[in-house]
């Protein structure tokens, strides 16, 4: 799945309501993104976090991207809010 697009990544573990980590790597600092039973719980890109650390990695030509099944989201990391 390396060739895949970080929303590809994204649809294919929420669909899977699968709960773990996708690492992915840009042009510069990597971010990270922790899904819960499919469900986008924490994202953090260049300290940046919440639904701003998923926009910076959208745009990212051909990133690296490492999935790690069940890695919890860091402890005293706040949700992302749902509306």
């Amino acid at each position: 799945m390396s060739s895949s697009t970080l929303p590809d990544h994204l649809q294919i573990h929420g669909q899977a309501q699968e709960t773990g980590c996708l690492l992915v790597e840009g042009p510069s600092n990597p971010a990270v993104i922790y899904l819960l039973d499919g469900s986008i719980v924490f994202a953090e890109c260049m300290q940046r976090q919440g639904l701003v650390g998923i926009y910076l990695p959208l745009t990212w030509e051909e990133p690296k991207i490492t999935w790690q099944p069940r890695v919890p989201r860091p402890q005293g990391s706040l949700p992302i809010q749902r509306g």
